[in-house]
């Protein structure tokens, strides 16, 4: 497996980027309803190099380059249900991208779920102890379509595509006194696991079940 290192570049242009947002939201009575469309429009899109500065057969030496133009679309949503006033209530928010793509190479910006999906049922158990369970869907995720290097021509590129998948976590806080609180929890609590393979969009593990403690004091 060969591994990657970036280098800064003092030749690089600022990235320039016109952001634009319409959105709509309603709420009553702790239930709230929202949509909102997103466009932003980058010049000089700061990236990571394709061309290695160095390369051996353990690591290649990349450095951060301009880009030139590119674009993000895509729409937002979100939703709070109160199921139990002031106990018990159900948040969602959703992510769907139209385009997250380099204008140069018709290229995704970096591999991302084509949506997204955060939902959280929140339990107020009693004035100092709350607990909640949270849910992420994670949709396909497309690898690189178009060669950017003379070897990737050669070579052809992968196919790999992440098939949609989810996570699971529990959460637990408790208010011990005014200044101190303590929280407890299990990431991943059904353990799926995605595995880099360093081919078309396998480019991240997805970390197995981990438990988490700790303890917060404020002054």
């Amino acid at each position: 497996m060969t591994q990657c290192y970036l280098l800064g570049n003092k030749d690089l242009d600022p990235e320039v980027s016109v952001n634009k947002e319409v959105g709509l939201e309603f709420s009553h009575e702790g239930y709230v309803a929202g949509i909102t469309w997103f466009r932003n429009d980058y010049k000089n899109k700061i990236v990571s190099g394709t061309t290695p500065v160095f390369a051996t057969n353990n690591y290649n030496l990349l450095r951060w380059e301009n880009g030139g133009k590119a674009i993000v679309e895509g729409l937002e949503g979100n939703l709070t249900v109160p199921l139990i006033a002031d106990t018990l209530e159900w948040r969602t928010n959703a992510t769907y991208m139209f385009r997250s793509e380099s204008r140069k190479t018709g290229n995704p910006l970096s591999v991302i779920p084509e949506f997204t999906i955060n939902s959280q049922l929140e339990w107020q158990a009693t004035q100092d102890l709350s607990a909640n369970i949270n849910w992420t869907q994670y949709g396909r995720q497309k690898p690189r379509q178009y060669a950017e290097t003379s070897l990737e021509s050669k070579r052809g590129l992968s196919q790999r595509e992440i098939s949609p998948y989810s996570v699971v976590g529990l959460n637990l806080n408790y208010d011990i006194t005014k200044n101190l609180s303590a929280n407890a929890g299990i990431n991943n609590l059904f353990d799926k696991r995605v595995y880099r393979e360093n081919a078309g969009a396998s480019t991240y593990n997805e970390p197995g079940r981990a438990y988490y403690a700790g303890v917060t004091m404020s002054f």
